[in-house]
């Protein structure tokens, strides 16, 4: 995975036809993924889930913030009406049932195998899908997605979902 660093992107430059997608936190264990198309950002969190939200604020966040990020342009047109009622389907990520990716994966029919986000990116790559990838703020040493497994992702989630259990009983 060839990745671009930049210094900042015109994230209102994007092509709005094509599909990006978002990863967050491109240094942690695991990152966590969205998407866009036609301007509009799409994500589940374990907080719920981002329908429709402006890229330009969405952007914002990952410039004040400085976080290591990803974006992914992906040769496909998918529509807006599609990733809006993918996304619709589903209230939140939770352990062992829905993840970040998940979503993604139903737009992209389930491909066989695929699990994770590493595998979803060979997916793309060996379909020919991935155009251009660029990176901010990383590091000068970042070496691409660490690796990880589906038990790091669910105790995360659980860890998420614990925690905003814990505080609304609060």
């Amino acid at each position: 995975m060839i990745v671009q660093h930049c210094e900042q992107l015109d994230f209102t430059k994007l092509n709005p036809n094509h599909l990006y997608l978002w990863i967050w936190h491109a240094d942690k264990i695991p990152p966590h993924i969205g998407c866009s198309v036609n301007e509009k950002y799409f994500s589940l969190k374990a907080k719920g889930t981002d329908l429709n939200l402006p890229i330009d604020k969405t952007a914002a966040l990952i410039e004040k913030k400085k976080i290591p990020f990803l974006l992914i342009e992906v040769n496909k047109i998918i529509t807006h009406a599609t990733v809006f009622e993918t996304y619709s389907n589903y209230s939140k990520a939770q352990a062992n049932e829905a993840t970040c990716l998940t979503p993604l994966l139903e737009i992209f029919e389930n491909p066989k195998d695929v699990k994770q986000l590493s595998t979803f990116l060979r997916f793309l790559s060996d379909e020919d899908l991935l155009n251009s990838i660029f990176g901010l703020h990383l590091k000068s040493d970042y070496k691409g997605l660490p690796e990880y497994s589906m038990d790091a992702i669910n105790e995360r989630l659980q860890k998420l979902n614990d925690a905003k259990r814990k505080n609304s009983i609060s």
